[in-house]
């Protein structure tokens, strides 16, 4: 897992976002949680969040997605 420092450094790096892939079949995860210690981490950088999923992912997982923005 990243540190804080990483995360720093990454930003200092010019690194600007997150970017999830959630497809299993493409070696995507579906662990949410880790999902969101990263995007907890990386928000107060200005990160952007992006996440790959399929239609069936997003209807799947609406209900998180939604409660995401409690992260803000």
């Amino acid at each position: 897992m990243f540190s804080d420092v990483d995360i720093d450094k990454l930003h200092e790096s010019g690194i600007r976002g997150a970017r999830f892939n959630m497809v299993a079949e493409s070696g995507g995860t579906r662990n949410l949680s880790l999902i969101e210690r990263v995007t907890s981490m990386v928000m107060d950088s200005g990160c952007s969040l992006t996440i790959h999923t399929k239609p069936d992912g997003l209807i799947q997982n609406a209900s998180w997605l939604a409660s995401m923005k409690h992260l803000q």
